[in-house]
């Protein structure tokens, strides 16, 4: 549990990037924020504008910050000093920037049409203020990766293996949304779904096998996949 006295930064901290970033928040969410910004998260899944200013604020405690988590995972798995492509990296790019300050080599470059600024002092770190789809260039990219890329899931799987390029997505509950379009009865079945096209795509492409793991430690009940060659 959160002292109070760390409750009272947390507010404090959340409503100065607020007060200095007002152009990245829209009016629905900095109502869903303010809402937020007192409530303590230690049990609880972290919603994503939460997500993302607990992790630019170090506002995080160690064993919660689902960033380093990912991080770790990655790193386990591939080589992040390569060409990196980050789909939906959110308004506060906060995966992308950390996984640039860290690389030797290589860069990253984040998609979002949501991304707070396309401005950046990090040499290797790139903006896009654009749509990650099919027809997005990643011809130059060793790696494609998303932290809970809702519906982008299926574009990500699709255009990584269309164009033989590894990829790690830490999956959450973006399948169905009750729209005409929308062909999945529940959230299990729309992951079931997903896991069921990546793994067809992944052995008809040649990219290995499928393989899950879950960030349960961070109060993330969904699955996280990649191919492994």
């Amino acid at each position: 549990m959160r002292t109070k006295s760390e409750i009272i930064k947390q507010i404090t901290l959340i409503k100065k990037y607020l007060k200095d970033h007002p152009d990245y928040f829209d009016e629905w969410e900095q109502m869903h924020i303010n809402s937020c910004i007192s409530t303590d998260y230690t049990d609880k899944f972290i919603p994503d504008l939460m997500r993302e200013l607990f992790g630019e604020l170090d506002l995080f405690k160690e064993d919660e910050d689902i960033y380093d988590g990912f991080i770790q995972l990655l790193k386990e798995n591939f080589d992040i000093n390569k060409s990196i492509i980050e789909v939906g990296g959110g308004i506060i790019p906060v995966l992308g920037n950390r996984i640039a300050k860290m690389q030797e080599a290589g860069n990253v470059t984040i998609y979002d049409p949501r991304l707070g600024t396309t401005k950046t002092n990090i040499p290797n770190l790139k903006l896009k203020k654009e749509k990650f789809t099919a027809d997005t260039k990643v011809s130059k990219s060793g790696l494609i990766i998303a932290l809970m890329p809702c519906e982008a899931t299926e574009t990500i799987i699709r255009t990584a293996c269309a164009n033989n390029k590894d990829f790690m997505i830490a999956m959450c509950e973006g399948g169905p949304h009750g729209d005409i379009y929308d062909f999945y009865e529940d959230e299990e079945e729309w992951l079931e779904s997903m896991l069921y096209y990546a793994e067809r795509l992944i052995e008809d492409n040649k990219m290995g096998t499928l393989q899950k793991t879950y960030l349960k430690e961070y109060k993330d009940p969904y699955p996280v996949i990649w191919n492994r060659r």
